[in-house]
């Protein structure tokens, strides 16, 4: 693991002003000021795997645990502070996230219930049960996403903590962006 934790802060502090050089030439009027508001990458593989084939999509650990804490511990303030990208890894073949058409109700169900988070799925080929490859994998598309935050995440976890994305930002503000931040 120590490999993959210095990647993080590798690329956390590599992205983390990448989208602010040309931020002073834009005219903005009553608009949000751009330099205090933060990509967020949630890194989430998913899997259906343990689950019964016919478990509908709503009913997943994803839907179930994560989205819905998402949903219940996110305030506005925090919506308004960052852009938040879900990534979701999921793998070719999954009998529930890889069907024909899941991808697509997966979107709508997400949206529906947070749509004020963007949402990139990446079907995943040869990495079944290979978590920290997907993890790294996510992390190199957040990346290329110019994100300035990655939160790795499971599909089954359970945020307790109202603003906790601020709580695992602000530390790292004050480390020049350098470092990690776990949950407990």
């Amino acid at each position: 693991f120590n490999f993959l934790f210095i990647i993080y802060i590798q690329l956390m502090s590599c992205s983390s002003y990448s989208n602010n050089a040309d931020v002073n030439n834009i005219d903005t009027v009553n608009t949000i000021d751009i330099n205090n508001i933060y990509k967020i990458a949630l890194l989430v593989p998913v899997t259906s795997k343990s689950l019964p084939i016919d478990t509908p999509l709503e009913d997943t650990y994803l839907f179930t645990n994560l989205l819905n804490s998402i949903y219940d511990t996110l305030d506005e303030n925090e919506i308004k502070q960052y852009i938040i990208t879900l990534y979701l890894g999921y793998d070719a073949n999954d009998p529930i996230y890889d069907a024909i058409g899941s991808s697509k109700r997966l979107k709508n169900a997400i949206k529906s219930k947070l749509p004020y988070i963007q949402l990139k799925l990446i079907r995943m080929i040869g990495a079944s049960q290979r978590i920290g490859y997907i993890w790294n994998y996510l992390t190199i598309r957040a990346y290329h996403g110019s994100n300035h935050y990655y939160i790795i995440l499971s599909d089954d976890a359970i945020l307790k903590s109202n603003n906790w994305i601020s709580k695992i930002v602000e530390p790292l503000q004050l480390n020049r962006d350098i470092g990690v931040v776990s949950f407990y």
